[in-house]
């Protein structure tokens, strides 16, 4: 496109047209000319708002009956989650009352146990000159040797034995 052609044409106003009276001075567009031709048919057009009308009613109803479904689903997943909650409470309320200090002690008392009158403690940081078999060869020894390790009195009063390192 040259710049003689964009150089801004100046119109002579006529007293016959039905143009503007101003002066273009840039045009870079052509006129639009209006033709007094055949009217669009309306009924056409009113069948094309409507189709596009139903169009988006029925996406519309299509998106609503997607949502409500994964509402049915999320209520199911709610009451499972509610029913799965429910079994956990249940199970660590039978937990913690199986292991309470009274259903220990009646259990052991079932199984033939006596309670410790008077608990004895190893302690491994106490030296001592006397030699004490590692661990391995004391649980291989009987129980009459085994009461038979030195003990030693500590400052809570319970006994405690004496281990050499």
């Amino acid at each position: 496109m040259a710049i003689s052609q964009l150089a801004p044409n100046e119109v002579t106003p006529s007293h016959n047209s039905t143009r503007s009276r101003r002066p273009n001075f840039l045009k870079l567009a052509p006129e639009f000319e209006i033709f007094s031709g055949e009217r669009t048919d309306r009924a056409g057009f009113i069948a094309i708002l409507i189709g596009i009308f139903l169009a988006g009613l029925i996406s519309l109803l299509v998106i609503n009956t997607l949502l409500t479904q994964d509402a049915f689903v999320l209520q199911r997943l709610k009451i499972q989650t509610n029913l799965f909650n429910d079994q956990r409470d249940a199970i660590v309320q039978l937990v913690a009352k199986e292991s309470s200090p009274e259903h220990l002690a009646a259990a052991a008392t079932k199984l033939g146990m006596i309670p410790a009158v008077n608990p004895e403690f190893l302690d491994l940081n106490a030296v001592s000159s006397q030699t004490v078999a590692p661990a391995s060869d004391i649980s291989n020894l009987p129980k009459a040797q085994l009461h038979n390790l030195p003990v030693t009195k500590t400052a809570t009063s319970s006994k405690r034995v004496k281990v050499a390192h």
